[in-house]
């Protein structure tokens, strides 16, 4: 595992996570699409998380956690991180549409907000009918 992180990362793929930052800044806080240990370097992982604000990828470390309800600060950041990106983007979706113009790019971005607002409410859920330390239902392939 890498430094700070208290769980596998490769269990918190597909999860709302904290990631930490230096000099007592405010974690990152997304969804967790990829940790990759790297080859021949135990406890190192390539990442990548999507936030409401974009995309980051990184390594080789990940000071990560679970995003929990116990993290309520955090929480009520992300939704309004997701409100204000969701806010913006369907309202440039709308005036697209009514020029005629082509919406393809923002439509795709109103529904991964979307995707990322459902999952954080869903692992939230979740949490409180399981506890903290339920991992994601498995995806199939």
């Amino acid at each position: 595992m890498s430094p700070n992180t208290t769980t596998d990362p490769q269990t918190l793929v597909g999860r709302w996570i904290r990631l930490d930052r230096d000099e007592g800044r405010p974690p990152h806080l997304g969804l967790l699409t990829r940790a990759a240990p790297v080859p021949h370097h135990p406890g190192l992982y390539q990442w990548e998380l999507r936030t409401p604000t974009g995309h980051m990828v990184g390594g080789p470390n990940l000071p990560a956690q679970p995003l929990t309800r116990e993290h309520t600060d955090d929480v009520a950041r992300a939704r309004r991180q997701l409100t204000r990106a969701l806010r913006r983007d369907r309202a440039l979706l709308t005036e697209l549409v009514a020029h005629g113009e082509p919406v393809g790019a923002v439509a795709r971005a109103v529904t991964g907000l979307e995707h990322l607002q459902n999952t954080l409410a869903d692992q939230l859920n979740r949490e409180m009918s399981t506890g903290p330390h339920t991992a994601p239902p498995s995806r199939a392939s």
